[in-house]
Order: C-alpha cells, then sequence, then structure tokens
C-alpha cells in the first residue's frame, strides 16, 4: 500500500468562490470531501493507498482553506453545488465515488440527492443521517446504496 503523498495543487474559478483542490493517481474518480475546519489534508494519509487504482479529487470546501471565503452560501446545497461544478463541469467526470466526512457528509448526500446519476457510490463517516426520507429514498432509489 502506497504512503508518499505526492499531490497535484490547482484552482477553479467556480464564479462565487475559487476552489482549491489536490488531486493524485490515476482510475476512476474518488472525491473526498473533508469535515469542518479541516481541509484536504484531512485525507493525507487515505489519498496514497486511494491513488493506486482512483483519480483522488480532495478539495478545500468554500470558506476554509486555500479555497476563497465569500460572505455567503455555507449550505450544504451550495457547497454541494460547489462541489458538482468542480467535478462535473470543469474535470468532465460524469460519474465519481463520493466520501463525505463531519460536514463534508451532508454536502456529499446533497450531492448525491441532486445528481444520484453521477455518484456511483457513497459514504458518508461520522454523521447522522438527518430525518429526510423523501430524499434518502431518492437516492436509494437511483442504486446508491449502503454496505456493512
Amino acid at each position: 500500500m502506497g504512503s508518499t503523498l505526492d499531490v497535484r495543487h490547482h484552482f477553479a474559478d467556480l464564479g462565487e468562490v475559487l476552489m482549491h483542490y489536490v488531486t493524485a493517481g490515476r482510475g476512476p474518480p474518488v472525491v473526498l470531501l473533508h469535515g469542518w475546519p479541516q481541509t484536504w489534508w484531512e485525507w493525507r494519509h487515505v489519498i496514497p493507498a486511494l491513488a493506486e487504482g482512483y483519480s483522488v479529487i480532495a478539495p478545500d470546501l468554500r470558506g476554509l482553506g486555500d479555497s476563497s471565503r465569500p460572505l455567503g452560501g455555507y449550505d450544504k446545497r451550495t457547497i454541494a453545488n460547489d462541489i458538482w461544478l468542480l467535478v462535473a463541469e470543469r474535470l468532465g467526470h460524469r460519474s465519481f465515488f463520493l466520501v463525505g466526512h463531519d460536514w463534508g457528509g451532508p454536502t456529499a448526500f446533497a450531492l448525491a440527492a441532486a445528481h444520484p446519476q453521477a455518484v456511483r457510490r457513497l459514504v458518508i463517516l461520522t454523521w447522522s443521517f438527518p430525518a429526510l426520507a423523501a430524499t434518502f429514498r431518492k437516492v436509494a432509489s437511483a442504486g446508491i446504496t449502503s454496505s456493512t
């Protein structure tokens, strides 16, 4: 398993926010969304192993790390849209694996609910699902499942 952190730093102008993100590896894309108040650096121990078989994309969410700090837009849907613009519009990925930790969890959930056709698998770490049964059914009906 890899242990050397070899990432490339990038910036994407998404209109409202200038988003910093790192990439590593080659293969199907996997997007890693950090918690609050962390940055992409939270994933530094995971990225080398994932980069052996995946194209890893780890952004700094709006207002954190090296991404810009606009005055507003800190709700999960807006941040999820930031990620969608980065991954689908700027980087051109039609589908991807999505992982969210802490505040990245509801952001990942919102992104999967808005674009279920694009999220191949959704993993949420250390976050409780909200009582959003209709949204969860929409995501589940799109084939996004959980396993233990």
